[in-house]
């Protein structure tokens, strides 16, 4: 288990500790010479912070898988602009017009232009100008999709010498998700 899991599994002990302190003073409140008008009151009370410091717990465990040093190992993929149009290699050689990663892994991307180029997923906070010639190195670690989806989609966009590029997507599964397509 990971720093971050541990931090995300004692702040929502804390949380929960806490709830059971507001429910328990909730709790005494509905038994001082309450004639019974605020009971109904009381137990919507209870009832809702359980339900969000429940919700917040599986929210920051959620956020600390993705935060975790990953089992996965770095990915290596070189990717490259001709001609207005991107194309990414994994180690294993295969080209793609599209970027297929997995939530959480490590991944290193090795940008390199022909000409004039832009890298730019802003949904990703990825950016980065290429002029001809040059070689750039991004790491980062993609963020998991939304809970409940199995992939997020991200869209590349243009904003500098746009005539004639193609735009590709990200793919970002879940790693379970990942398992499936392939």
């Amino acid at each position: 288990m990971s720093l971050w899991q541990v931090l995300a599994l004692a702040c929502g002990f804390a949380v929960l500790v806490a709830t059971a302190a507001a429910a328990a003073a909730l709790l005494k409140a509905w038994g001082d010479d309450d004639p019974g008008r605020d009971r109904p009151r009381l137990i919507v009370m209870v009832l809702w912070i359980l339900v969000f410091s429940t919700v917040g717990t599986l929210m920051a465990w959620r956020s600390a898988q993705v935060l975790a040093p990953p089992h996965l190992p770095e990915r290596a993929i070189s990717a490259w602009f001709k001609e207005g149009t991107w194309t990414f290699a994994s180690s294993s050689g295969k080209e793609q017009r599209d970027l297929h990663l997995i939530a959480g892994q490590p991944v290193r991307l090795q940008l390199s232009a022909q000409n004039h180029g832009e890298f730019f997923v802003p949904s990703l906070g990825l950016r980065q100008r290429l002029k001809p010639g040059e070689n750039v190195e991004i790491r980062f670690r993609p963020a998991g999709a939304p809970v409940g989806e199995g992939m997020a989609v991200h869209h590349s966009v243009c904003n500098h010498r746009c005539s004639g590029v193609q735009p590709f997507l990200v793919v970002v599964r879940d790693e379970q998700d990942a398992i499936k397509a392939y």
